[in-house]
């Protein structure tokens, strides 16, 4: 009994819960709505992203002088290999405003436990999505998974991330 007044104020400061694969279209419209009002900077927490509406989203929010800090794993050409996901993130270093960055494996190893599994996305550090896939059209849509959408500042969470992170 005492376990549910632990949880219980997590769900206050929830503002939406996504099922995935079931609600992956609400989840990207979200996600996108809320790029499209961004004003100074968004991260990004990937394994992977290959989703075209996001992508497209990114670069228009890039285009109006929005700040994008993306950071996906070591391997970007392994990870496509191994994952049959393709990764977008070298692509979108190519855009004026758009960082792109790789987090190193303790292992050299992209099986090891020290990759990216989940995604996380913070925009102007006030909205925070938290998935438990990466950013991937094929496992938005087909794997089971969740997605949280908090109201929260979020940008100091991600700092010991960015340290640890090596530009593109």
């Amino acid at each position: 009994m005492f376990g549910i007044f632990l949880i219980f104020p997590v769900f206050l400061l929830l503002q939406e819960a996504f099922l995935l694969p079931d609600q992956a279209d609400k989840l990207v419209h979200s996600i996108n709505t809320h790029l499209k009002k961004a004003k100074r900077e968004v991260f990004i927490f990937t394994p992977a992203i290959d989703e075209y509406s996001l992508i497209r989203s990114l670069k228009n929010a890039a285009k109006n002088d929005v700040k994008i800090t993306l950071v996906t794993n070591e391997s970007i050409r392994q990870e496509q290999n191994k994952t049959g996901m393709k990764n977008q993130g070298a692509y979108l270093s190519l855009f004026q405003n758009i960082s792109v960055y790789t987090l190193p494996s303790f292992h050299h190893d992209q099986d090891s436990s020290s990759a990216l599994k989940g995604s996380l996305v913070c925009i102007d550090n006030k909205e925070l999505f938290m998935i438990t896939h990466a950013l991937s059209t094929k496992k938005l849509k087909s794997d089971y998974a969740f997605g949280l959408h908090q109201k929260t500042q979020c940008s100091t969470l991600f700092k010991p991330i960015l340290e640890r992170s090596k530009p593109y």
